[in-house]
């Protein structure tokens, strides 16, 4: 019994890393495409690199917030 209360904890938790992986993923993958359409849509072009650079440099502190270290 303990073996198997064991294994779906070690699933789940494996299942929660990787759909955080997957929304990771998929969030960069959403903010590096939406980039040129939300530029032109508030007419700064030249702007745009401003949101990657947001977008990468937050996650290091969302990654501290998530895992009150």
């Amino acid at each position: 019994y303990l073996i198997c209360m064991f294994v779906n904890r070690l699933l789940t938790a494996f299942h929660s890393i990787a759909i955080c992986l997957f929304l990771a993923a998929l969030d960069t993958t959403i903010v590096s495409t939406a980039i040129p359409r939300i530029s032109s849509d508030f007419h700064a072009l030249e702007q745009g690199s401003w949101i990657a650079t947001v977008s990468v440099a937050i996650r290091p502190t969302c990654y501290r917030l998530t895992h009150c270290r």
